[in-house]
């Protein structure tokens, strides 16, 4: 079956098309004018202005009467910017930016400075390509300034002014006028105590004035020939005396006109490429669709495509405070006023509804920049689609017990009801009861959630993981019970499971099929500890050679690994640090030149440390031994570097030192983990 048909309907048609809905989700306005007015010069170029992504679906109308719709999943911003083309006086603004017109421009430096303005646009790519290989080290050419219109004297007209572009030019010309406060468009039909549909509140709305004259003019061939007679027949119960005043301004009134006929010629003439994803194609499809036909956009999220499903746009009424609120904070990032709620809303808005306890392990989702607990934080667009993916994927694991695209689209049979679902409180209150004990909450004064440091889907499969043991044992909440003991037992030997599996690449490249794996096999698999032969075999090899299974680890890996050996060392930061800790090198990494560029000592775990970000900033590239006494201190403590050892990290020479002032770390490390999964000693469940 077809998954979708292509068309090439005609600009003006899409424009009007009601058929097309923007779906839940939408993309913020973002367009300046100076990329609206460059595709204004597309369009009246003949340049291709792109494809365009519908969805066809069905819903339910009035009366429950089944009706055809496609959602608009790609080209809002060009089909906005062909909408507000209707109206002459945007297109002027736009050029207004574009071509730094003042309102005291002659016409013939408006003329000169477009000609100027459109070839240097035209050239761009072929100039970016010769500045290519450019030396760095090039003198610039002096730059001689000319003035706009002897320079535009030296570009040939068949570069720049075609048809099209020439009928640009005499538009934005046409509208511009020196008279403060007026313009050429809607000044000649500003007729006082005139009540027509173009008039609102004494004034001329430029909008209406473009379809009032587009529905009455449209099909005469001869602007110029219209007479006094045939303008004012086109009023409806107009006084005899609008004759007299049209007789005073015909010439103008024709300019007028011409401009709407101009604009609305274009918008018919051009077409568009037009691609309609049908009924049958699934979201996994319409993504790789989207990203095969539009390579340079920005890439669909799935929260968009799922937004453009009748399933997700039904109707849901909404009383629950929270959940309100937390629907409330979405559209607040989004920028959009909403009239009703729908299902899509309760997802996407789910990660609102989280509170800090759960930062343990969705910190980074929920909390993408640390100084939103502080103060006022304006959202940034890629945070807030990852919040609304996190949702989706969130409750499709919760629910289905994987976050494959395809699973995803079931979903909506699981919205039922607006109220604030078990999935967020249960979320809360598992990760309230893994930082009860005490090596979590050790990793919890850190500041990292486990997205940070190993990644979204190893922490949702853990969370889940454990949120299911947890109800299989009836969740247990006092510490003195059995219960408590077995559910701390088996989320310590998973926390050591995903460690090792993300740092040894088991995840690397399945990680949707081994969550679901996970979270539909036996538990007694899932909570199988890793033998202690092979993680003593990795902290050998990681520390001694700076490599996992033969290959040299990635930043990240290595990232995960000094957060799990921190917290094994019973490493604790101070409960006043807000912000998370970074990693940074001991002895600098600007300090490894010549022989020791390529030394794989330089990024290891003998050489990394576990910093505060307020201590790592005053460090910055600079040698431990340039810190104050006091900061001094505080690394030595919680590196186990003595004060004097820390003056000599200043060089590569210096390694073999701190080798042998770290080393105790490798037996250290060993026995604690043998400890922390198997509870004896210091890591006793109490």
């Amino acid at each position: 079956m077809r998954m979708y048909s292509p068309a090439t309907p005609n600009v003006d048609s899409i424009i009007h098309n009601t058929n097309i809905k923007l779906p839940r989700f939408q993309r913020k306005k973002t367009w300046e004018d100076k990329r609206r007015f460059e595709l204004c010069i597309s369009l009246f170029k003949g340049y291709p202005l792109g494809t365009i992504v519908l969805k066809e679906d069905t819903i339910l109308g009035k009366d429950n009467i089944k009706m055809n719709v496609c959602w608009l999943l790609d080209g809002r911003q060009r089909r906005d910017t062909f909408e507000e083309m209707q109206d002459p006086l945007k297109i002027y603004q736009w050029a207004v930016e574009y071509l730094d017109i003042n309102k005291n421009d002659k016409i013939p430096d408006i003329r000169a400075n477009f000609k100027r303005k459109i070839y240097e646009y035209l050239q761009e790519d072929e100039d970016a390509e010769k500045s290519e290989g450019e030396s760095p080290n090039t003198e610039p050419s002096p730059v001689i300034q000319k003035d706009p219109e002897d320079t535009a004297q030296d570009i040939p007209d068949s570069i720049v002014m075609s048809e099209g572009i020439q009928q640009l030019l005499d538009l934005i010309c046409q509208v511009h006028s020196n008279v403060s406060g007026k313009d050429n468009f809607t000044n000649p039909f500003c007729f006082e105590g005139l009540k027509t549909y173009y008039m609102e509140n004494g004034k001329v709305n430029s909008k209406r004035l473009y379809q009032w004259i587009k529905n009455r003019f449209i099909l005469d061939e001869n602007i110029d020939s219209l007479t006094t007679e045939d303008i004012f027949d086109k009023f409806d119960n107009a006084p005899e005396s609008l004759k007299e005043r049209i007789a005073n301004s015909l010439p103008e009134l024709k300019t007028s006109i011409k401009m709407v006929k101009t604009i609305s010629g274009v918008l018919t003439s051009t077409e568009i490429q037009q691609i309609t994803l049908t009924a049958s194609c699934n979201m996994s499809d319409a993504r790789k669709i989207f990203e095969i036909i539009n390579t340079t956009g920005v890439a669909l999220t799935g929260a968009e495509i799922m937004s453009a499903k009748p399933a997700w746009n039904a109707k849901l009424p909404i009383s629950d405070e929270k959940m309100i609120k937390s629907i409330a904070e979405l559209y607040k990032g989004l920028d959009i006023d909403i009239q009703f709620y729908v299902k899509w809303d309760v997802v996407a808005s789910l990660v609102f509804r989280l509170n800090e306890v759960s930062d343990f392990i969705l910190g980074s989702i929920r909390v993408p920049n640390p100084t939103m607990k502080k103060k006022s934080y304006k959202i940034k667009a890629k945070e807030l689609e990852k919040k609304m993916t996190a949702g989706f994927k969130l409750m499709s694991a919760y629910h289905l017990k994987s976050i494959t695209k395809d699973d995803i689209d079931k979903l909506p049979a699981y919205v039922k009801t607006g109220e604030t679902t078990d999935l967020e409180n249960e979320i809360v209150d598992v990760c309230k009861l893994l930082t009860s004990d005490d090596p979590f909450y050790r990793l919890d004064t850190y500041h990292l959630s486990m997205c940070d440091y190993l990644g979204f889907t190893v922490s949702i499969n853990y969370l889940f993981l454990m949120i299911n043991r947890w109800k299989e044992l009836n969740k247990p909440t006092q510490k003195n019970s059995a219960k408590y003991r077995a559910f701390i037992l088996d989320s310590r030997i998973l926390f050591d499971k995903m460690v090792y599996e993300y740092v040894t690449n088991i995840w690397k490249g399945s990680s949707d099929s081994r969550l679901n794996r996970n979270l539909t096999s036996d538990h007694s698999i899932a909570f199988k500890a890793i033998p202690d032969s092979e993680w003593d075999t990795l902290i050998d090899t990681v520390y001694a050679d700076n490599e996992i299974n033969g290959q040299r680890p990635s930043t990240a890996a290595l990232k995960a690994l000094l957060v799990y050996f921190t917290m094994l060392r019973g490493k604790k930061m101070d409960a006043s640090l807000t912000e998370p800790i970074q990693i940074d090198h001991i002895i600098p990494k600007s300090r490894f030149v010549g022989d020791y560029e390529s030394d794989p000592f330089k990024d290891s775990l003998y050489n990394y440390a576990f910093l505060p970000r307020k201590l790592n900033l005053d460090k910055s590239g600079n040698p431990l031994k340039d810190l104050s006494n006091e900061k001094k201190r505080d690394i030595a403590s919680l590196e186990d570097i003595s004060e004097e050892i820390i003056d000599k990290m200043e060089t590569p020479e210096s390694k073999t030192l701190l080798i042998e002032a770290r080393e105790h770390i490798i037996d250290e490390v060993k026995a604690r983990r043998k400890e922390f999964v198997k509870t004896e000693g210091a890591w006793t469940i109490s």
